[in-house]
């Protein structure tokens, strides 16, 4: 079947998320294939819809995996690798203990330390949406409130955007759960390539591809078959940048 979800390509988290649809996809019936039609949507065709992948997910099974005989990774004992495990077998996730994607070589841990990396990936599991409850054209588009991974710059907005802190009102920041949960399946493969200190960059496509040449495609390792580049940034907000969030991308001009 062929499904078409709407995609704001100057958003990493949507763009990181479509790779992760496919990703999943193919993970419950191999062969799939996608890629970017225009600026505006993604192409999935596969023998499992995107409803069947995003219901698997939101059933699945999250644990934590702790390293037998190491220590806690960088971030401490609130930061191991997430094993999830569902109809399509078992992944596990970690982006955000690669040095890659920080300005403090890191990894891509773009919350504050109190937050349990665990309990974080559970309550955007648990904010999927159920089978039928939705229309593909707004699947990226769905809210919630909640803690942000910092995927998504729309749920970059700071004290000073508002007049007053969330906490302050008892509120929490608007989050876009698919988007968030999603896009760390796609960087789970695909890390973006560095351009500079926090910037970074990521390729589109526009052919139809499996999911291990859509992973090289978007990091430049297959750079002649991207159809274009964008660029973006780490950026930090809250009281002496605690929090961090990816920017909005801009298309770079070929060879920069």
């Amino acid at each position: 079947m062929t499904e078409f979800l709407n995609v704001d390509v100057s958003n990493p988290g949507q763009v990181f998320a479509s790779l992760g649809m496919l990703e999943l996809v193919d993970l419950l019936s191999p062969g799939a294939v996608g890629g970017f039609v225009g600026e505006a949507r993604f192409q999935v065709d596969g023998s499992t819809s995107v409803r069947d992948a995003v219901e698997s997910l939101r059933t699945a099974e999250m644990v934590i995996e702790p390293h037998a005989g190491e220590e806690a990774p960088w971030g401490g004992d609130k930061c191991w690798p997430v094993v999830v495990s569902g109809r399509f077998g078992s992944v596990t996730l970690d982006p955000w203990l690669t040095p890659d994607h920080s300005r403090t070589a890191t990894g891509l841990k773009l919350w504050a330390g109190q937050v349990e990396t665990l309990d974080l990936l559970r309550k955007l599991q648990a904010r999927l949406p159920r089978a039928g409850a939705y229309d593909l054209s707004n699947l990226f588009e769905l809210t919630d409130s909640g803690t942000p991974t910092g995927l998504d710059p729309r749920s970059a907005v700071s004290k000073s955007d508002l007049g007053f802190a969330y906490n302050s009102q008892g509120l929490k920041p608007t989050i876009y759960p698919v988007v968030d949960l999603f896009a760390m399946l796609g960087l789970e493969g695909a890390r973006p390539m560095r351009t500079g200190g926090s910037s970074y960059a990521y390729n589109l496509w526009d052919q139809r591809l499996p999911p291990t040449v859509a992973r090289a495609v978007l990091t430049g390792r297959l750079a002649p078959l991207a159809s274009s580049r964008w660029g973006y940034s780490i950026e930090s907000r809250g009281l002496a940048g605690t929090y961090q969030n990816l920017s909005y991308a801009k298309p770079m001009e070929e060879g920069t």
